[in-house]
């Protein structure tokens, strides 16, 4: 396994904290349905990225199984949790964007999908809770260019072209300002 992850870990760390510096998603704890089908998704060029498709390209369809398991029962270290006023004020604004959406523009509620608490028993989208703000920033706005691509993009172009840059902005912030869940094998034994 080790040598089967040692690209994983230069950019999303031993135990899947990723990197903000760099974008980089944190993959701890992550649905590993979600984990196995990105990086299928990868390998066949549903899904852009030059590094990512060499990776998912080198690996066998085994190993990749291998990859999204080994992350998804990983625990990483938390992130670290800033709290100003005005970083306070933003995540109430995309707070009320994840729990409620904005109806008036056709954005569902966030929870709908990404809630943690559907644990694997629902779809196989990502958690977003203590994501990178810059990261989330970054695949809002690959879906509202049409640029991520992928099995479920088409929903998340809609909703992110309905949202303006500065909600994109709010609602990466609240989900940055969350603590990333214990990873959904831990919930399931609970």
């Amino acid at each position: 396994m080790g040598r089967t992850c040692f690209s994983c870990f230069q950019c999303h760390g031993i135990r899947g904290e990723g990197g903000a510096a760099a974008a980089l998603p944190r993959l701890s704890g992550q649905d590993q349905r979600y984990l196995t089908r990105s990086l299928e998704d990868f390998a066949s060029g549903a899904r852009e990225s030059a590094t990512m498709r060499d990776v998912a390209q080198a690996l066998t369809p085994q190993q990749r199984q291998d990859v999204a398991l080994y992350y998804s029962v990983v625990a990483a270290p938390p992130a670290l949790l800033a709290s100003t006023s005005e970083a306070d004020a933003g995540a109430q604004a995309g707070s009320e964007i994840e729990q409620q959406g904005l109806p008036d523009k056709g954005v569902p509620a966030c929870a709908t999908c990404h809630s943690v608490e559907l644990g694997t028993q629902g779809p196989p989208y990502p958690y977003l809770s203590g994501q990178f703000a810059d990261y989330l920033e970054q695949q809002l706005e690959q879906f509202r260019a049409g640029t991520r691509r992928g099995p479920d993009a088409q929903v998340m172009q809609v909703i992110a072209k309905n949202l303006t840059t500065e909600q994109a902005r709010l609602l990466s912030e609240h989900f940055a300002s969350q603590a990333p869940p214990r990873s959904l094998s831990q919930q399931a034994q609970r």
